[in-house]
């Protein structure tokens, strides 16, 4: 019986191995995000029109127009739309000045436009895919103080994304409201993925929008079962007003 549960604990550590690299795999393989009709404005003032996929696991907007295929990043291009057939509905992006808190300077990012209000904007902004490993020594205790050692590596896959919703000012000030944080962790016997959310700053709310507004997307929200606290819900609160 020793024997047969040492086999089954080998199985399962190259399982975990083999699920892992694809799970990493699919995660950063751009063949798996589907192409939408669209355009690109780019910095120096061109338009190209075609196809437009966006990578948001790497931030790179690739583009394709008969023969010609072009990639990328947010200094290259001032905005760019496309259709979203998964989401049914068109997909708008500004490349805007933001603060890169981890290398302390300012630089382009991509931000979606989620609704456009008249004086202000509300917007997100979707960080790149983060991919750490963890490895362990898995083994058995034997009995008689005896510790058995498969001599495998246990490898669990941890990917992470975070977006950040934004309001944007009529002055250009760029102001945090919700973030919400994609965390997927790999192991051999289950694929566990979570979403959460944090509130950064409500207040933000009463600074946009009047009493009355706020009112009518609180008694909206609960008439629709809809939360603030998720993307797709909160989209559809704001276009309800």
């Amino acid at each position: 019986m020793r024997y047969i549960f040492i086999l089954s604990v080998l199985l399962s550590v190259a399982t975990n191995q083999l699920f892992g690299q694809e799970k990493k795999f699919e995660e950063l393989n751009p063949d798996l995000i589907e192409w939408g009709e669209g355009s690109i404005l780019l910095a120096s003032g061109e338009e190209l029109k075609g196809m437009v996929r966006f990578n948001d696991k790497i931030g790179i907007v690739s583009y394709e127009s008969g023969s010609i295929s072009h990639s990328y990043g947010p200094r290259s291009i001032a905005a760019f739309e496309f259709y979203d057939e998964k989401l049914q509905r068109q997909r708008v992006f500004y490349s805007l000045e933001f603060e890169d808190k981890k290398a302390g300077i300012k630089r382009p990012f991509f931000f979606e436009v989620l609704r456009d209000f008249k004086t202000f904007a509300v917007i997100s902004k979707v960080d790149p895919v983060e991919i750490s490993e963890k490895t362990t020594s898995p083994g058995t205790f034997m009995g008689n103080g005896v510790y058995f050692s498969t001599g495998v590596t246990n490898t669990t896959i941890k990917i992470t994304q975070t977006e950040t919703i934004y309001f944007l000012g009529e002055k250009g000030d760029i102001e945090p409201y919700l973030k919400l944080i994609r965390k997927v962790v790999d192991r051999s016997w289950y694929d566990r993925e979570v979403t959460k959310s944090k509130m950064l700053d409500d207040d933000v709310l009463k600074k946009y929008f009047s009493e009355a507004e706020i009112q009518k997307m609180l008694d909206f929200s609960q008439k629709n079962k809809l939360q603030f606290e998720v993307k797709e819900d909160f989209v559809k609160i704001l276009a309800g007003l």
